[in-house]
């Protein structure tokens, strides 16, 4: 926006006085937003050469200026020029834009382009929903890597799957709290009060490594939850429950919602990489 507004008063103080811009002269932002978008201090710097008022340049400059579409108002406060851009500004900014990623010719050479590039974004726990962090990392990665394949970087784009933490075994036991109580529309701490002392819950419970108290405290309260477990019982009964597969579930689940996110912002990956495939090929160990 600077820039422009530069270029326009350049233009302008060629074309009324022959003059070139001082280097003196500001294009700043005004503290008080009434102002507009851009203020200017040039016709102070006018005022010696041309032996004239400041206010009466000011005027000339914004007369000139006010004849441009691109400015929705143009205003003398003080000597400072002040200018508000139009609607039609946005579109004067885009046909700046004469060729789409103007850039790349700048990584042509650069010393990255012979080597394999693995970028990993997103990333989130498959815990739950994404929420806002989640999707400005997807939009800003698949910006950034989309630049690379566009100058021909060999880029592969990584979804890495945190699916062996402890995150997820809450995740699990907070879905199985909802299972047993799923009848029964409990509040959360009703929940837990009611299962205290169901034997086969502890059982379950005591297999995630996770305590009654730390599912109290840390476990995921989110209505998502419920949907797990409503989904789980479709193929499931609760008399056949097995851990594992609880789990399998709980992840499949909420991988399969967070990939149908990142599909509708029009995000997507070369690989999804499970955390938990390290341990189970033992790569830890080589």
């Amino acid at each position: 926006m600077i820039e422009i507004l530069k270029e326009k008063v350049k233009d302008t103080l060629k074309k009324l006085y022959n003059l070139e811009l001082p280097e003196k002269a500001k294009f700043e932002i005004p503290k008080n937003k009434s102002y507009g978008d851009l203020s200017t201090n040039v016709a102070f710097l006018l005022s010696k050469p041309l032996k004239k008022n400041p206010k009466f340049i000011a005027e000339e400059i914004k007369r000139e200026l006010e004849k441009d579409d691109i400015f929705e108002k143009v205003q003398v406060v003080n000597n400072f020029i002040n200018i508000r851009f139009s609607p039609k500004f946005y579109k004067y900014l885009f046909k700046k834009i004469e060729k789409p990623f103007f850039f790349l010719d700048s990584l042509k050479n650069h010393s990255l382009k012979a080597k394999k590039i693995l970028y990993e974004y997103v990333s989130a726990n498959p815990t739950g929903p994404l929420h806002l962090g989640h999707a400005r990392g997807a939009i800003v990665g698949d910006v950034l890597t989309t630049i690379l394949k566009k100058a021909n970087f060999n880029v592969t784009r990584e979804f890495y799957i945190n699916d062996a933490g402890r995150q997820v075994k809450l995740l699990v036991a907070s879905t199985l709290l909802r299972l047993f109580t799923l009848d029964k529309d409990l509040s959360w701490e009703d929940s837990i009060e009611a299962l205290k002392e169901n034997q086969i819950f502890l059982k379950h419970l005591k297999k995630l490594g996770i305590s009654l108290e730390e599912l109290k405290e840390e476990g995921y309260r989110g209505d998502y939850i419920k949907d797990i477990a409503r989904d789980y019982l479709n193929y499931v009964s609760l008399n056949n429950l097995d851990i594992n597969s609880l789990e399998s579930f709980c992840l499949n689940w909420a991988m399969a919602n967070i990939k149908k996110d990142l599909k509708d912002l029009g995000v997507e990956f070369d690989s999804y990489f499970r955390e938990k495939s390290l341990y189970e090929n033992k790569d830890f160990e080589n």
